[in-house]
């Protein structure tokens, strides 16, 4: 982003003001500061809209230990959905069970009655059954007997009929044992179909044969003679106590439960709170009394009126303006490309936002508040370290971390915890060459989250049990992010189309496809691109550099040469026909050249990470092809026959050229080893000569105009290449052959070896 000032230092001081600014507008527009400013204005309007959204968030949460009652700010009502439950669930048990006949008694009864003449007509009293044999006597048998021999018998039918008529107006209800021992038990009425409803103490079980008897007598008495009464009273007990008479009725209970149950009006799960009355009692807060401060705090929110809540409104406006103008300055201090990259600012802005909105609607729920409000700005913290670096990362996490805090209504206390587990993320993410790494990185976050947590619990004077509480939580925080990173690692790179360590020793795995493909296509090529990795890796390690990114850069940035193998000097056999001497220059230059795009091309068909495209693209710059570039001015001087000039544009690489440090110096280890290569007595003086005239030709031809390499940094990458060169060509011993003498070497010629 251009400052005011540089900007008008670019303006023509001659033109009037409506001019200067219409030029300024170009300028900004040219510099795609227009488009961030857009970027940074969406994001300050997204991020304000998830801030208001703090309003339904409660200032306390469950499990929270309180060391005061809460009070009520305002009146307010409260509908208890539990109370509610439970004032339909009272009702719906002091709804009577419905029972229904489980079997025709008294048709049964009256059936046998009728029909026992007939069962004992012509029948000795030991040949009845053990049911009629053990009631009967030889007196009752003989009365029995004579009815029978009647036909037909009115008297004994109608007996009977008018004694079973007067049975079943007596209600004589047997149950189950069970059922009516849980009736009595829980003191639930019960209802009998066409009876109506009774207290369950005036029902029978088949246990209660005395009882049934009693209530038998009478009826029997009336209506049979003195000494068949009894027998038939007996019958008839056996009757009744052989099984229950009603059983329950499921469906009519069930619907007789749900009507009773909508009778409750909501009125009778409402509660009334009076402002200042005390809703929660110091201590803990339990599932019991934070839905009764959620509805406290919204009805709060609702008497302040609307004229509170614009003012709130602009206030969380202003301060997420503030942070964001905050945002704006740090990145275009510390990572400008994302100013320019606009692609890359709006991954940014949604990284930001999305853990914003994650920590808020957590917030707005019941999850503990020391992980889910602490997890997202760790999160962010930890990814910005894998696609930044620690400096930016930490910077750019403080200032979420003063977002969250405001969007889950926390005060500092909060704020320091999430300030210090960032800075423990931030300065121990720092190069990711295992996965194992991503877990410790999180392990020593959540000790930086615990002991924090540890220490402003301490201080707020929480009780240790609810402060070993919030350490476990935010630990567990730590952890987590931990292992959520270690699962969307490879997302985080294509977003910020970074590569990390680990891609990277993947990638310089010599069994990779595209390197094995390289090996056996160009053999030459391959052994060169090997001794420029090693050349690049300690160079770039001797300025502190990204060593592995140029090893790996080194090993695929001559993967284009597979196209065309043979066109290549250290692919060409010793003594095979150099192909280009029968070829035009130009043909040859574009033979040449044509490496690097179809290096882009193989790149990305084998999906390597766009971290290494530069390699490829950069690695010659625009420097010039001289030797097609002399072999096409010797051609046009001997055609003219006189001094040719040829333009130099058209013998030289298309570029770009190279914009980091890692790029420039694998061009230099690129073509010093090249050199090098030719050489027939390598020796100190000549390595160190060829490498500060490479240095010296890619400093003035401006390969480095675009690099942020410093000439301090240079002479130590001199010094690495010399250094590293000189032990790839370091004098040997010349071991006799068979025809030599086996005279002994000297001390002199052992020491160079």
């Amino acid at each position: 982003m251009m400052p005011w000032r540089q900007a008008r230092r670019r303006l023509n001081p001659r033109i009037n003001d409506e001019d200067a600014w219409i030029t300024l507008a170009r300028l900004l527009r040219s510099e795609g500061v227009f488009k961030s400013i857009v970027i940074a204005v969406a994001f300050a309007m997204i991020a304000s809209v998830i801030l208001i959204l703090r309003s339904d968030v409660v200032p306390y949460r469950q499990g929270q230990y309180v060391a005061h009652d809460i009070t009520a700010r305002t009146d307010f009502i409260y509908f208890d959905a539990k109370t509610f439950e439970e004032v339909k669930n009272k009702a719906a048990v002091a709804q009577p069970r419905v029972f229904k006949e489980s079997r025709l008694v008294w048709d049964d009864i009256q059936q046998s009655l009728i029909a026992l003449p007939d069962r004992v007509k012509g029948q000795k009293l030991e040949n009845l059954g053990i049911e009629l044999s053990g009631v009967l006597d030889n007196a009752t048998l003989g009365r029995l007997q004579e009815i029978a021999d009647q036909n037909p018998r009115p008297a004994w039918e109608a007996s009977v009929k008018n004694f079973v008529a007067q049975l079943s107006r007596l209600d004589l209800i047997v149950l189950d044992e069970n059922v009516r021992s849980e009736q009595i038990a829980n003191g639930r009425k019960i209802e009998i179909v066409g009876v109506g409803s009774r207290f369950p103490q005036y029902t029978y079980s088949p246990s209660m044969a005395d009882a049934i008897s009693q209530r038998i007598e009478g009826p029997a008495k009336e209506n049979f003679a003195g000494g068949i009464w009894p027998k038939i009273a007996f019958l008839t007990k056996l009757n009744l106590v052989g099984a229950p008479t009603h059983e329950i009725d499921e469906l009519a209970t069930q619907q007789a439960e749900n009507a009773a149950r909508a009778s409750v009006t909501r009125d009778q799960g409402v509660k009334r709170y009076a402002a200042n009355q005390t809703i929660v009692p110091a201590g803990r807060i339990d599932e019991v009394y934070w839905p009764i401060l959620r509805e406290e705090s919204r009805a709060y929110r609702q008497s302040l009126g609307k004229r509170i809540a614009v003012l709130e409104y602009v206030g969380i406006v202003g301060a997420v303006t503030l942070i964001t103008i905050s945002l704006c300055v740090y990145i275009s201090r510390f990572a400008p490309r994302i100013v320019r990259n606009h692609a890359r600012a709006v991954c940014f802005a949604a990284l930001l936002l999305s853990t914003l909105l994650i920590a808020q609607l957590t917030a707005i729920g019941t999850t503990h508040l020391y992980f889910s409000g602490i997890a997202p700005t760790i999160l962010c913290a930890m990814i910005l370290s894998i696609a930044y670096d620690q400096r930016f990362a930490l910077g750019i996490a403080a200032l979420h971390a003063a977002l969250v805090t405001i969007a889950v209504g926390q005060g500092l206390s909060f704020y320091l915890v999430l300030l210090a587990g960032s800075s423990m993320c931030c300065l121990t993410i720092d190069d990711l060459r295992s996965r194992s790494r991503l877990i410790e990185v999180g392990g020593f976050t959540a000790f930086g989250l615990m002991l924090s947590t540890m220490c402003v619990g301490l201080i707020d004077g929480d009780p240790l049990e609810f402060v070993m509480t919030d350490v476990l939580w935010s630990g567990a925080a730590g952890i987590a992010v931990g292992f959520i990173v270690l699962g969307i690692l490879p997302f985080i790179e294509r977003a910020f189309r970074i590569t990390t360590s680990m891609t990277l020793l993947e990638l310089a795995d010599t069994g990779h496809p595209l390197l094995r493909k390289l090996a056996q296509e160009a053999a030459g090529t391959y052994n060169h691109s090997m001794q420029v990795a090693n050349l690049s890796e300690e160079a770039v390690a001797a300025i502190g550099g990204k060593a592995l990114l140029a090893r790996v850069g080194a090993y695929y940035h001559d993967v284009g040469k597979m196209n065309k193998p043979e066109y290549f000097i250290e692919n060409q056999g010793h003594g095979a026909p150099n192909r280009h001497m029968t070829l035009n220059p130009n043909v040859s230059m574009l033979i040449i050249t044509g490496h690097v795009k179809d290096g882009i091309e193989l790149a990305r068909e084998y999906n390597l990470p766009t971290s290494l495209f530069p390699f490829i693209q950069c690695h010659h710059g625009t420097t010039l092809v001289e030797y097609f570039y002399w072999r096409a001015v010797k051609q046009e001087e001997e055609r003219s026959g006189e001094e040719a000039e040829v333009p130099e544009h058209q013998y030289r690489y298309p570029g770009p050229k190279p914009k980091t440090k890692e790029v420039g110096i694998v061009m230099l280890a690129d073509a010093v080893e090249s050199i090098c290569r030719t050489l027939d007595e390598p020796n100190a003086s000549r390595i160190e000569g060829i490498v500060k005239d490479v240095i010296a030709r890619r400093l003035n031809d401006g390969q480095f105009d675009e690099c942020e390499i410093t000439m301090r940094e240079l002479h130590l990458v001199e010094k690495s290449l010399i250094r590293t060169l000189l032990g790839i060509y370091h004098a040997r011993i010349a071991y006799p052959s068979n025809q030599q003498s086996d005279t002994p070497q000297s001390s002199t010629e052992i020491k160079t070896a």
